[in-house]
């Protein structure tokens, strides 16, 4: 609930929450708490009534009541889910508080769904938050837990309910909140001709951080245990799973937290040393912190458990069943391990607490799925994009949430058809290329060149009659513009990303994005995917896309290795060397020149990290001249050897090779037009591939084409394959090798 609370107040609406409690729990919001800060008014609805109070007598007339109207498809004042609130006359308190506040829209939990009618019928419209397909939950509760007769029909009569819930009144609703695609297909069958939205649980890319990594062998569970899945979840790590760990690994440790742990279970897992019963924490960071590893055996899940998505975020290695991971965007050995019993998840834990290797990248991988389905920039993308509440309304009320002016959002961020361009950073990199590129590029207007040198930018601007800026001390005073060049040191230019993420202003950056893969990621989330791009404009040669495309189709079968070479003997850096040589931004060959084929090694290759295995650093006066490595690609078939050498210290073969099973194709670093083929028995010539047309032969074509394709997701709101973000892999990649070369 809250994560979609913070979408709401992203959207820029005004938001009021009314909250339903048990009798043991407060009535009233702290102002320290989550929910205070991110909603402009909370009020209390009233005590929840609890399912210990109801007689066996009443239990037994709301199943039959259950089982008839289901069948009969009839509508109904109580279902399955909603007993709690139905029995203290939350419908009405829910019509009254909306028209209090005025509501245009109200988000209610699927559960109360068939609260619709009375809403819409004081013009109300209603947004269902589908947290769970609730026919596909209460289908596979009755697969899995009917036991006897009766339990049998009391599950039965729960399906039919929910299932004719649904089928009656998800019809009647505005809008459809979805979890993850699946689900998003089976409600819009339910619901035809009704806006169905995936808004997945999500979590602040920026609050739930990776953690560092960890040489304990701790592996972690947490949940609630009074739901049945959770506690079989515990009772299969604790008592099948984990005496074959210890076996294997005696040092291993399962750690257990969450509430509602029955004393019995709780008694049976204190037999065991190698457990450790954590019980109830007030924030879940107490025990992924603690964790290198976790183990998610949920066999029975509803929409996304939150669970995955955390350990996803906080970057650890996951062990998940078939059963939890279905329909989600994860990959077996890439991002998670599926594992269906306890033997195999057994030898998964083992395999992650021995290799460290295996469970960075494997934590690294997780962390990327997370930035790109369940974070909460992502979700916002989304939701700006898909739901009605990003397209109108004066007052819109979401379960509990009413909104406010949220037709400006989508006014305010259209582009207009011809887009005025800023530069920041007269120095030889815009003068010679960036300059010479945008005035050949259509359906823009550079409106200023700007520096702290004045000279500088008087003279730059003069060449092609461009208003010249003194960058002010006060950076607010620099002309707003569509886009910005941003072209200045490194590390100058944070003032200028938040700058810019504010004027709402999209920017190209020159490379390197950031020094960090903490300062990327952290710059990333200031801006869409499709306003911010960093320049790696390599990825537009035409032996690029080519050569990507080969990989990705299998042209020469699997990829087995790659090899970048690159370098010549000089006394200097490239162009605008000012930029990297300096040991406090992290140095000079990698930063400067290294970067760029790394990052062409990553983008041909699919991969989405590169890890330092060996490497050799030559520095001069703290900064680096020369670095041969052999790092580990992260691609989609699996772990692929990269071999990294660039040098300004003695001439190199400045190419990309691409290592298969039969041949080796190599690219020059420098733009071309063909992937020249050679046997790997013999190391003849086989022959080439053409790449003409496919992308740019000169390195103005490059940078034209990089220009044009970020203009064009500026228009279109779809990031390119400049996207900042897809550069991340790279920034990181960077970062792991200069740590390296410092610890020499």
């Amino acid at each position: 609930m809250v994560s979609n609370l913070e979408l709401v107040k992203r959207l820029g609406c005004y938001s009021a929450l009314l909250f339903f409690s048990t009798e043991e729990h407060e009535t009233m919001v702290d102002v320290s708490t989550p929910l205070a800060g991110i909603c402009d008014e909370v009020r209390h609805g009233g005590h929840r009534y609890s399912y210990a109070d109801r007689s066996a007598a009443s239990r037994t007339v709301d199943k039959l009541d259950f089982l008839m109207r289901g069948i009969a498809g009839l509508a109904g004042n109580t279902y399955p889910f909603s007993i709690p609130y139905d029995r203290i006359g939350a419908r009405e308190i829910i019509r009254a508080e909306a028209e209090r506040v005025q509501a245009d829209f109200v988000v209610l939990p699927s559960f109360m769904v068939h609260y619709v009618q009375t809403l819409t019928q004081r013009k109300l419209r209603v947004i269902a938050d589908a947290i769970d397909v609730l026919s596909d939950l209460t289908s596979r509760l009755l697969a899995s837990y009917a036991q006897g007769p009766a339990g049998k029909l009391g599950l039965y009569a729960n399906y039919v309910a929910s299932r004719s819930q649904e089928r009656i009144f998800l019809p009647q609703c505005s809008e459809i909140w979805a979890t993850s695609a699946p689900e998003a297909a089976t409600l819009s069958a339910i619901a035809p001709g009704v806006n169905v939205v995936i808004v997945a649980n999500s979590l602040d890319e920026r609050t739930f951080a990776p953690d560092a990594f960890l040489a304990d062998a701790n592996v972690g569970f947490i949940g609630t245990y009074s739901s049945r899945p959770n506690l079989d979840a515990a009772v299969f790590l604790a008592e099948r799973v984990f005496p074959m760990v210890i076996k294997e690994y005696p040092g291993a440790r399962l750690k257990l937290a969450g509430a509602n742990l029955p004393p019995e279970n709780a008694e049976r897992f204190r037999q065991f040393e190698c457990v450790d019963l954590l019980g109830a924490v007030a924030d879940s960071h107490e025990l992924y912190r603690q964790c290198r590893v976790i183990a998610l055996p949920v066999f029975l899940r509803g929409g996304v458990p939150l669970k995955i998505v955390e350990a996803f975020a906080r970057g650890k290695a996951v062990v998940a069943c078939p059963e939890l991971v279905q329909g989600l965007p994860v990959r077996d050995g890439h991002d998670v391990l599926v594992r269906a019993d306890a033997d195999e998840f057994a030898k998964a834990i083992v395999s992650l607490l021995r290799e460290d290797t295996f469970c960075r990248r494997l934590g690294q991988n997780a962390r990327q799925t997370f930035l790109q389905n369940w974070s909460r920039s992502h979700a916002e993308t989304g939701m700006r994009r898909s739901s009605v509440l990003a397209a109108g309304g004066r007052n819109n009320c979401a379960n509990n949430i009413m909104t406010e002016n949220a037709k400006t959002i989508l006014e305010s961020t259209a582009a207009p058809a011809e887009l005025s361009v800023g530069i920041v950073g007269a120095g030889k990199i815009s003068s010679r290329i960036h300059l010479p590129v945008l005035t050949a590029c259509e359906g823009i207007r550079i409106a200023y060149l700007a520096d702290k040198n004045s000279q500088a930018a008087m003279a730059v601007a003069a060449s092609y009659k461009l208003n010249a800026i003194t960058v002010p001390a006060n950076l607010e005073e620099l002309p707003v513009t569509d886009v910005v060049l941003l072209a200045v040191p490194v590390s100058a230019r944070m003032a200028y990303y938040e700058l810019f993420a504010r004027r709402k202003t999209a920017v190209l950056a020159e490379k390197p994005l950031a020094i960090s893969g903490v300062d990327g990621e952290r710059i990333c989330n200031m801006y869409p995917d499709c306003s911010l791009a960093c320049g790696f404009q390599r990825r537009s040669f035409a032996t690029a896309v080519l050569a990507r495309r080969a990989v990705a189709e299998k042209w020469f079968g699997p990829l087995r290795g790659v090899e970048v070479s690159e370098g010549t003997l000089t006394t200097k850096t490239g162009i605008d060397s000012h930029f990297y040589d300096e040991v406090s931004a992290g140095g000079g060959v990698l930063m400067d020149l290294g970067c760029h084929s790394l990052d062409l090694a990553m983008y041909i290759s699919g991969a989405s990290a590169a890890t330092p295995v060996e490497h050799r650093f030559v520095f001069d006066d703290g900064i680096d001249r020369e670095i041969e490595a052999r790092l580990t690609l992260e691609s989609p078939d699996g772990p692929c050897p990269l071999y990294y050498f660039v040098t300004w210290l003695r001439p190199a073969k400045n190419t990309v090779d691409l290592r298969f099973d039969h041949c080796t194709v190599s690219l020059s670093c420098r733009p071309a037009e063909a992937l020249e083929i050679r046997s790997n028995i013999d190391g003849r010539y086989a022959g080439s591939l053409t790449a003409k047309g496919a992308g740019a032969s000169t390195v103005y074509q490059a940078f034209y084409l990089e220009w044009m394709a970020f203009l064009d997701g500026v228009r279109t709101r779809q990031a390119s394959k400049f996207s900042a973000r897809n550069c991340l892999p790279t920034v990181r990649a960077v970062e792991a090798l200069y740590a390296e070369g410092k610890r020499g």
